[in-house]
């Protein structure tokens, strides 16, 4: 609410904007057992709302489908959904928006540059 990022996951679910069975990946569970999806949670309120028209910047991944597959869903902050490979999330992780997204999203530390 109020254009501001929620602090967790668990935060939504006791917010009911979303449920447990929505945090289930069809390619999961992830084998590291840190969650199927991950969002970013390091942005102030200020990053965020200039982040709504970033098309390069990150909101969320599935962590499941990166680690089993090799690819992920990724969920941009103007709505926006590519697929992408691990070397592609890699290079927009590494841009300026992306900053602290990596350990946001718990990327693990093989699969970093």
């Amino acid at each position: 609410s109020d254009g501001v990022l929620p602090k967790s996951m668990n935060e939504l679910i006791e917010n009911d904007i979303i449920t447990h069975d929505m945090l289930s990946s069809p390619y999961g569970p992830a084998w590291d057992g840190e969650g199927d999806y991950a969002f970013r949670t390091d942005m102030s309120e200020q990053e965020s709302k200039a982040a709504n028209f970033t098309t390069s910047t990150i909101l969320l991944i599935d962590r499941a489908m990166l680690l089993n597959e090799g690819m992920t869903a990724v969920g941009f902050f103007d709505g926006h959904v590519e697929l992408l490979d691990s070397d592609e999330l890699m290079h927009y992780l590494q841009m300026d928006s992306n900053q602290g997204a990596i350990d946001s999203l718990g990327i693990p530390d093989w699969m970093r540059p």
